[in-house]
């Protein structure tokens, strides 16, 4: 579910998606559930939490990140694929690392590198 606002979609809940949806470059900033049998490097998984960071815009809707973690483990894995603003499609997959279930995962989207900290996961995503 995706709410208007201006020229902005606003996803302000966790919807499921099918992986066809998923595939597609045309969907909005969001977390999703995807319950369908993935295979992503050699991991397959019935249950996936997906992260889109899109553009947003009404007149040019483009996800340019996805963000796949597999829930039904306990040693969670996080892939990441990327999408151009002029290409219909995604990258392949690029594995991030194999989580230690007893550390905690920090995403940091933004300009600045996090400091490293002992015991915590951090995947910085740099948007600068």
């Amino acid at each position: 579910m995706a709410v208007t606002r201006g020229d902005l979609f606003v996803s302000p809940s966790v919807d499921i998606r099918t992986k066809a949806e998923l595939d597609s470059t045309n969907i909005e900033s969001g977390l999703y559930i995807c319950k369908e049998s993935v295979t992503i490097k050699n991991l397959t998984s019935n249950r996936w939490t997906v992260t889109c960071l899109s553009t947003n815009d009404k007149n040019g809707l483009h996800c340019l990140t996805q963000i796949w973690t597999n829930v039904d483990s306990n040693t969670p894995r996080i892939f990441t694929r990327t999408s151009p603003l002029n290409s219909n499609n995604y990258s392949d997959f690029t594995s991030y690392a194999n989580i230690d279930s007893n550390y905690p995962i920090d995403i940091v989207i933004g300009t600045t590198e996090p400091s490293p900290e002992t015991g915590v996961y951090k995947i910085f995503l740099d948007i600068s």
